[in-house]
């Protein structure tokens, strides 16, 4: 390469000095001049060499320069096809399946007569092939496993470039470039892919415009071949010539040794090599030249020296003498300026000399392959025509200001190339002036910094929407450099602790651990070391940490790791902090006001069971004595008597119903209660519920009607509507007048349901009281009166009728009474057998056993005195009792009993300790041994049964029920 307008330097412009030296010493110096000539010759043969090597060595590297920034711009050009793609307005369209002729027309229109020979082709958000840009006809495979289509998918990469080797010797090596398609609202919406093959950029290799190398190979980072010249059979590596072989052992060596980089060094081949990486890409040129080629002009110059010297040995030693020194710094100061000269055509960025009026006296290649303009189309003109009308004047009458007056300028131009595409360009403007002092040119360095700008434009606006929504999340974030411990924090996250961000200056980890509790610390500090060690994505902490007025506010602190070190280490960390103050108390409020819940049920049920217990004691005395009236055979009673006895029994068990009902409220409320749906008949019920509320109606001479109601087949639980039916019936007659009525009927509704209405002449419920009708233990004013009540029965019947599937719903005016009325779905498909209610309320005759003896172990003397009456009735069986348990075991050893019945509440032992110590004996092991407890709650049922009883009765006892039991423990007893 030639120093621009073809200027070369001449002798003339060498100064000699003269020799100064007597002629008559001429002679005397001539013999050592003769031999200071022949090592004057050696050494210029010595140094012409050395400097043929070093021309040969710069030309190489600038021959490598030149030949990339060649491939470069066909490169470029693929990458401003590609981004031109995406600037047309009906991208977004055509992923959305809409415009697609149109985007095609577009798209064509765009790149017709390109010489590049490349296809388009565009991928959905799934990967599939939608389209290419010369066909809709599509025959390409989808690319959703493709690593660099996930790698878009998930980054949305802005672009991504891969060159793709032949893989087979008739095949041209291709390059692929790909972008991320986003909609305008930041959706993924696919990928565009370019694939060029590299037949332009082989001619480039070839094009005898950069000759002068012997060998060149284009390969990627991995040391994988894309192209060579001469060509060579890439799939049948390692290459040929031998020279292309250690071109690529070169890069991996200079890779081990921190990476490819512009370098020539001599192989052991006696070559030059030189290695280039593609400005912007992962690709490598690669040039080599060996020594005999570089030299061959060197050894035809040595001859002729050589002969030159044997005839002009005399002459040239004069010469010689006064001009070697000389010789000598021209060539350095010729070496220098050809280096330099490389330096600048060499130069990425783009340079230009101007003459004081500025007009362009030179530009590099680089001017060139930015703007487009060649270099003899610019010569004489002005950098005028990369105006783009967008700088203003004033930023071009400053910079002339500041050169023409002897300063540097610098600044950003927006200019427009040669095909009209604007650029930015960084420019550094500075005045040359010569020996004297005068300026006499202009130099000015430019940088194309459009992708930093438009990168800058965008993380102007990323920075812009994340702060956005920062702000409306209201929540504190921080990023953390792992490595150093510095920490960045946004204002939010001091706000959340009472501080400014200068109020915790200076900020590092230790500002975010000085303000957390110190209960909470440790667990934080191990929570953080865990999350280093494990794979999980993030971790989360809920701690508290100390506000500036003194106060603990609670935080919930969230982050990630967003880079790892190559030896997997964290890097650098990011995260949120939000204020969770009220959150945690609303949770500890919750937690006491559950545990005050769950303490006051506690309370409930030991409340409910001990008066279960005290209440069923007496119960069982009465139920009991009554049932022996009425079952003993040798003292028949009269029908008086009997029709008082079942009085007793009716009103004795319907009072043992409310008990069960009572114990039952804690089952309903936690759905534990036991519903058996069955098939009943309503007027059987009502006459039952109607006899036993009679009871009810003579303090107030109430009078009960019920000639209207019709009777039906409901599916109901015929405890709990019975239970029902009485609870509303004594309410109507508790809370009647004197003389009152209460009238019950019923309907069929059109739903298939019994509509059985309760109506009372009452004094009404005031409209006020109300809504408070079905809370529990509210008697709504009635307890300051002498009407008996708790409050819980409509409560219960609620909750029952909502169990079974019915429906209750009320009326009432005060003053003139209320109505009531239950609704349950008919048994369509069932029938009753009038025989079965008859048979229900028949007593099973006693049956004689086989002769034996039952142990009651009984601390309650009514209750002994009722066992030893149902015990008399039974032939052959006779009745031993003890008052406490250990007194009951040693009756037991001694007379082994055929049957143990035991109470659980004793004094002293308890019925629990008393069968272990009978399971613990010999004599007593196998002796069958019942529980008669009054504590009826399900929790201590199970609890008995659980411990070894074969059977847990609960009082008060049904006579009946325990001949039975009675009956069929003798009936098994081994003979």
């Amino acid at each position: 390469m030639e120093p621009p307008n073809n200027e070369k330097l001449s002798w003339k412009d060498i100064k000699s000095s003269d020799v100064g030296r007597p002629y008559v010493f001429s002679m005397f110096l001539s013999v050592a001049i003769l031999g200071i000539i022949v090592s004057a010759l050696g050494w210029s043969l010595w140094q012409s060499r050395r400097a043929a090597l070093d021309v040969a060595e710069i030309t190489l590297q600038y021959q490598a320069r030149a030949l990339g920034d060649k491939i470069n711009s066909n490169l470029n050009e693929l990458i401003h096809d590609l981004n031109d793609t995406l600037t047309s307005a009906h991208v977004e369209d055509f992923f959305k399946g809409k415009n697609s002729s149109v985007f095609f027309d577009d798209i064509n229109r765009r790149f017709r007569g390109e010489d590049l020979h490349h296809h388009l082709y565009f991928f959905n958000a799934d990967g599939r092939a939608i389209a290419r840009d010369d066909s809709p006809k599509l025959d390409v495979r989808s690319v959703e496993t493709e690593p660099f289509f996930l790698k878009h998918k998930e980054q949305y990469v802005d672009f991504i470039f891969k060159p793709l080797p032949a893989s087979r010797p008739d095949e041209t090596p291709l390059i692929s470039l790909s972008r991320s398609v986003v909609g305008a609202t930041g959706e993924f919406l696919g990928v565009v892919r370019l694939l060029a093959d590299l037949s332009t950029i082989q001619a480039i290799v070839a094009d005898d415009e950069f000759g002068g190398f012997e060998n060149a190979v284009l390969f990627d980072a991995d040391g994988v071949v894309i192209t060579a010249w001469p060509p060579v059979k890439l799939t049948e590596q390692p290459a040929s010539p031998p020279a292309l072989d250690r071109i690529l052992t070169h890069f991996k060596s200079m890779q081990s040794h921190g990476g490819p980089e512009q370098k020539q060094r001599l192989s052991a081949a006696d070559e030059f090599i030189t290695l280039y990486q593609i400005p912007h890409f992962p690709i490598y040129l690669g040039l080599s030249r060996s020594f005999p080629n570089v030299l061959a002009s060197w050894s035809a110059e040595r001859r002729n020296i050589a002969l030159a010297g044997l005839t002009l040995t005399v002459s040239i030693i004069i010469f010689l003498a006064f001009s070697f020194g000389r010789i000598r710094k021209d060539q350095q100061r010729e070496m220098m300026i050809r280096r330099f000269f490389f330096a600048v055509e060499q130069s990425s960025a783009s340079i230009m000399i101007t003459d004081t009026n500025g007009c362009i006296e030179y530009v590099n290649p680089w001017f060139s392959t930015l703007t487009g303009y060649e270099r003899n189309e610019v010569y004489g003109l002005k950098p005028s025509i990369l105006k783009s009308g967008y700088t203003p004047d004033e930023e071009y009458a400053q910079l002339w200001k500041d050169i023409t007056t002897g300063k540097p300028w610098r600044g950003e131009f927006l200019n427009r190339k040669k095909n009209g595409h604007l650029f930015w360009e960084l420019a550094r403007i500075s005045p040359i002036r010569d020996l004297n002092g005068n300026i006499s040119n202009y130099l000015a360095v430019k940088e194309d910094i459009t992708e930093q700008k438009k990168y800058e434009q965008e993380m102007a606006l990323q920075r812009q929407r994340l702060s956005e929504i920062i702000w409306s999340t209201n929540i504190g974030t921080w990023e953390w450099n792992v490595q150093t411990g510095e920490i960045i924090l946004n204002d939010r996250w001091a706000e959340i602790i009472g501080y400014t961000l200068n109020e915790l200056a200076p900020i590092n980890i230790q500002t975010m651990l000085r303000y957390v509790h110190p209960d909470d610390q440790a667990a934080y500090s191990t929570l953080l070391k865990n999350y280093f060690s494990d794979d999980t994505d993030h971790y989360e902490y809920e701690y508290r940490v100390r506000h500036k007025n003194g106060e603990w506010v609670w935080v919930h602190n969230r982050g990630k790791v967003v880079e790892w070190s190559d030896d997997d280490k964290p890097l650098r960390m990011s995260g949120t902090l939000s204020e969770i103050t009220k959150r945690k108390q609303n949770e500890h409020e919750l937690y006491l006001a559950k545990e005050a819940a769950e303490k006051a049920n506690l309370a409930k049920s030991q409340f409910l069971s001990s008066m279960s217990h005290e209440l069923r004691t007496p119960l069982n005395a009465i139920l009991g004595f009554a049932q022996v009236l009425e079952l003993n055979p040798q003292e028949p009673l009269s029908e008086k008597q009997t029709n008082a006895v079942n009085q007793i029994l009716k009103g004795g068990k319907h009072l043992l119903d409310l008990i069960n009902d009572v114990l039952n409220l804690a089952q309903i409320e936690s759905g534990h209660m036991n519903i058996s749906i069955e098939p009943v008949e309503t007027r059987q019920v009502i006459e039952e519920c109607i006899s036993a509320a009679k009871a009810l109606t003579h303090k107030l001479d109430v009078s009960i009607e019920a000639d209207g109601f019709i009777g039906a087949t409901i599916l109901a639980d015929r405890t709990r509507f019975k239970q029902v039916l009485l609870n509303l019936l004594s309410n109507a007659i508790k809370y009647n007048r004197t003389g009152g009525k209460v009238i019950l009927s019923s309907t069929i509704t059109d739903d298939k349901m019994q509509r059985i209405a309760i109506a009372d002449t009452g004094l009404g419920i005031p409209q006020k009281l109300q809504t408070e009708l079905f809370k529990p233990f509210s008697r709504l004013g009635a307890e300051n009166s002498n009407i008996e009540g708790t409050g819980i029965g409509l409560t219960i019947t609620q909750r029952l009728l909502r169990a079974m599937g019915g429906r209750l719903e009320f009326e009432s005016t005060e003053g003139f009474g209320s109505t009531f009325w239950i609704s349950f779905p008919l048994a369509i498909n069932h029938q009753i057998n009038p025989s079965q209610a008859s048979q229900a309320g028949k007593k099973q005759p006693v049956t004689d056993s086989k002769k034996g003896l039952i142990l009651y172990i009984e601390d309650n003397p009514d209750n002994i005195a009722l066992m030893e009456y149902i015990v008399a009735n039974l032939t052959g069986i006779g009745l031993k009792t003890a008052h406490t348990a250990e007194l009951g075991i040693a009756i037991a050893i001694r007379d082994k009993p055929d049957l143990i019945l035991m109470d659980i509440n004793l004094p002293g032992m308890n019925g629990y300790e008393a069968l272990a110590e009978l399971r613990r004996h010999e004599k007593t092991l196998e002796i069958p041994v019942f529980a008669i407890s009054a504590d009826a709650m399900p929790g201590e049922v199970q609890r008995g049964k659980e411990a070894g009883f074969l059977a847990y009765l609960t009082k008060p006892i049904n006579v009946a029920d325990l001949t039975a039991t009675i009956t069929d423990v003798f009936s098994r007893r081994p003979q």
